[in-house]
């Protein structure tokens, strides 16, 4: 049962007053829940107000003493089932008040320090708990730990896990240990039962062997399944590795194409501009040159069909004149060529 820290204030066992705590390790056996509830006291406390004091109602908890702490503890190692009891009350603080979860992990690590865990509570940490659970699983149960039942082992294992020593993963290694050592033979039907808290299902059935052992191979079989699943992600997380680096590659890859692609793309539209200037160009040179062309066909016709075409004529005739006429043709022949002359003359380039 939870009761709110900010609710409930705390306060110190005195010697007139039976500690619940220790009561809870001599007494008749009783549920963890009632011993809280006997540590809540309500009590009227004095409030002063401006002009008159009133007495007010508030609960407290009653902390155990120095006192009750060596006694607790004397009576944890004294009491049979002192280990079991301490077992219980530290899972039920689990759902408890943050000063009920506080005291009971206190008077734990205290037991545990009697019991040969280290040598003092500043001393109680992974690394003591750690040996302690492998000095259990090793059969040397009276070094360092005094107790020696399946009872101490889990108080271990519980105390380091809501300590925050030990892990999900270090509780179950453990515990799948344990039940290797305890029993060697292998149960050949596992019945499947549901385990949302391996070490709370393995608390509650520890002393029932058969419903322990089933508890922890069926635990073993899940585990063994999780490594698969875990591996099966592993593999699966590296090839998504592999393909992001893949495609990565052919992203980088995609994209100097692209530039280049756009680079010749851009090319290809310098060059189609550049051959429709330069075809513009040969049009217009090919218009120019082909009046120029005509210009000179029309004078070199004009040439050849006037002053030429004439003077040819009269010397072919003074040629056939009897006696031919010597110097006509003369005459004619050196004007026709003054004027081939003349006409080269103009063909040819200005500078």
């Amino acid at each position: 049962m939870d009761h709110p820290a900010t609710e409930l204030k705390s306060h110190k066992s005195t010697a007139s007053t039976a500690s619940p705590w220790v009561m809870y390790l001599t007494g008749k056996k009783v549920s963890p829940e009632s011993v809280f509830k006997q540590a809540v006291k309500t009590v009227s406390i004095e409030a002063q107000g401006r002009e008159t004091a009133s007495r007010k109602k508030t609960r407290i908890i009653i902390r155990p003493d120095d006192k009750s702490k060596r006694e607790f503890v004397d009576a944890l190692v004294a009491q049979p089932d002192g280990v079991e009891r301490l077992l219980f009350m530290l899972q039920a603080s689990s759902s408890a008040s943050d000063v009920i979860r506080e005291i009971v992990n206190d008077l734990t690590g205290m037991g545990l320090v009697r019991l040969g865990i280290a040598a003092s509570q500043e001393q109680l940490n992974e690394k003591a708990l750690r040996d302690g659970v492998a000095s259990w699983l090793d059969g040397s149960r009276e070094k360092p730990m005094q107790c020696g039942g399946v009872d101490c082992l889990l108080l271990l294992l519980l105390y380091g896990y809501l300590s925050g020593f030990l892990d999900d993963h270090a509780v179950t290694e453990n515990l799948l240990t344990a039940r290797k050592k305890l029993w060697s033979a292998t149960i050949k039907k596992r019945p499947e039962l549901p385990l949302p808290s391996l070490l709370k299902a393995t608390i509650a059935a520890r002393k029932t062997e058969l419903v322990f052992q089933a508890v922890l191979a069926y635990s073993e079989d899940t585990w063994v399944e999780q490594h698969r699943l875990e591996s099966d992600i592993n593999r699966k997380y590296e090839q998504i590795a592999a393909l992001r680096e893949t495609n990565a590659v052919l992203n980088a890859e995609n994209s100097d194409l692209s530039g280049q692609i756009k680079t010749l793309q851009e090319e290809k539209h310098a060059a189609e501009l550049a051959i429709a200037s330069l075809q513009k160009q040969v049009e217009e040179i090919r218009a120019s040159y082909q009046h120029k062309i005509d210009d000179v066909r029309g004078h070199i016709r004009g040439t050849l069909e006037g002053q030429l075409t004439r003077w040819l004529e009269t010397s072919l005739d003074a040629s056939r004149a009897n006696p031919p006429r010597v110097e006509v043709i003369e005459e004619r022949l050196e004007d026709a060529l003054k004027l081939i002359e003349k006409e080269l003359r103009w063909l040819q380039p200005s500078a």
